[in-house]
């Protein structure tokens, strides 16, 4: 069973999947299992991911249900006691996992880490930095104001947190991220991983 678990939700992902999962099985960090899930996708997403060998990958089949439900069917089948979720057009840097994972076993009392965040275009090239807020602990009234954590691809969350505030909420796309992280900050602690990890790619 691996420590991690990295959940990929695809629908129609040709174009970005496959640098998308090299970004995560070229992760400093090794003991993770990386789940795929196809949410019906009609281009040729499937084929590319079958053509990956890695014995940490795992596909999932499903009709199309949307991106919450399909992070959440992810969550059924993850068995690690850490989560992260990551979009099929974004990447991130090879020591993400790595340095979240230190920052919650610096710091037992928090149950959520994040980074910041980096904006890439179609291309992959960098277009901007993204926010670069540090919020450490009950980071609650900041997260009110602002999504500083960005998008659905950066935070790394124990299980256990994640099990007791519940799941994506589908009906509230596409802020399903952006609600989670709040149930979550209004239950348990974060902590900043204060350098740029997660590659936010912006598209039409």
């Amino acid at each position: 069973m691996a420590l991690i678990s990295v959940i990929i939700p695809v629908y129609n992902g040709e174009k970005t999947i496959c640098k998308t999962i090299e970004s995560v099985l070229n992760q400093t960090f090794t003991d993770l299992e990386l789940i795929v899930v196809n949410d019906g996708s009609q281009d040729s997403t499937l084929d590319i991911v079958k053509s990956i060998s890695d014995s940490r990958l795992q596909l999932f089949l499903y009709p199309n249900a949307g991106q919450a439900i399909s992070r959440n069917r992810g969550i059924k089948q993850a068995s690690g006691e850490y989560i992260s979720f990551i979009d099929a057009d974004d990447l991130w840097t090879p020591d993400k996992l790595e340095c979240q994972l230190a920052a919650l076993q610096d710091h037992p009392e928090a149950s959520v880490a994040y980074s910041w965040c980096n904006h890439i275009d179609v291309e992959g090239k960098f277009l901007r930095p993204g926010s670069r807020i540090i919020a450490n602990g009950n980071v609650y009234p900041q997260l009110l104001v602002a999504n500083f954590l960005e998008n659905g691809s950066n935070p790394l969350i124990r299980r256990q947190a994640l099990t007791e505030v519940g799941e994506f909420e589908a009906s509230l796309s596409p802020a399903e991220d952006w609600d989670l992280w709040l149930r979550l900050a209004a239950n348990c602690q974060f902590i900043t991983v204060s350098s740029p990890q997660v590659l936010y790619r912006v598209s039409a």
